[in-house]
């Protein structure tokens, strides 16, 4: 965002906004397919979605934000987006492990406990980070039904790879 709004953002604004803009449909043939046809699709495809977020586009979304009554919970409502779709986020221009030093140190990491959506958000290992702690690694967060949850926190193979942090069942 900060690359693309055309204007200074604050450093100390630790926040991101979300675009969502539309793209062509890719199936899921296409996307696997032979990696000469696949990822030239796929770099298309991503590059015309992220071109079109602009400055105006921005804009809108700082004019939407002012008018918002509440800003410190907002919620999309993407009726269109089903668990075949697949969104992509960027964390690039976000330095909060290295500049977010809030008077009580840098954070270890951001966890998000609530989703409201079935839906997988992978953040990027720190686990070769210099200064790191003990527990680094990467980071998984999952949205499905409650009543899926015990048997998942029950699950052996997953507890012999990872560790469940924040909110279940």
């Amino acid at each position: 965002m900060r690359k693309r709004v055309g204007k200074p953002i604050s450093s100390r604004y630790i926040g991101c906004s979300v675009a969502v803009p539309h793209s062509d449909e890719v199936t899921v043939g296409q996307a696997l397919g032979p990696r000469a046809q696949a990822l030239p699709l796929l770099a298309r495809t991503v590059r015309g979605a992220t071109n079109q977020v602009t400055p105006e586009y921005i804009d809108g979304q700082m004019k939407w934000a002012a008018g918002a009554p509440d800003l410190w919970y907002n919620e999309l409502n993407l009726p269109w987006f089903f668990a075949r779709d697949c969104m992509s986020f960027s964390w690039q221009d976000m330095k909060p492990y290295t500049s977010h030093d809030f008077g009580f140190g840098l954070p270890l990491g951001f966890r998000w406990p609530q989703v409201n959506s079935e839906s997988c958000l992978l953040l990027p290992s720190r686990a070769t980070v210099k200064g790191k702690g003990p527990d680094e690694g990467l980071e998984v967060t999952l949205g499905m039904e409650e009543s899926c949850f015990p048997r998942l926190e029950k699950d052996e193979e997953l507890l012999t790879f990872c560790e469940q942090r924040g909110l279940g069942s």
